[in-house]
């Protein structure tokens, strides 16, 4: 969950660039590719199958907002869940 969170923490500003992204996941070799569209972005999975493709697509500022209003529940509650983990310097971090 913290790798994801700290992989899209800066994903917005390289879109804003007119940047591609990819994001991976640890656990496997699939990828999230994001791909800038005049202010937008295109978000699909590389692991989708023809039959199933996977895709969607939202303003590069709503995608920030999604991942600020998502990281902001996952900490609220891993914190609440494990106290000692908000001292932890490290997420402060994420909330930059």
């Amino acid at each position: 969950m913290f790798d994801f969170l700290w992989s899209m923490q800066g994903l917005a500003a390289y879109l804003e660039r007119g940047e591609r992204c990819w994001l991976g996941f640890t656990e496997n070799d699939d990828l999230i590719v994001f791909t800038p569209e005049a202010g937008k972005v295109r978000i699909s999975c590389e692991y989708a199958t023809v039959e199933a493709v996977v895709e969607a697509v939202c303003d590069i500022a709503e995608l920030r907002d999604a991942w600020v209003a998502f990281r902001d529940v996952v900490l609220t509650e891993l914190c609440e869940e494990y106290p000692r983990l908000a001292a932890n310097p490290v997420l402060a971090e994420l909330q930059l």
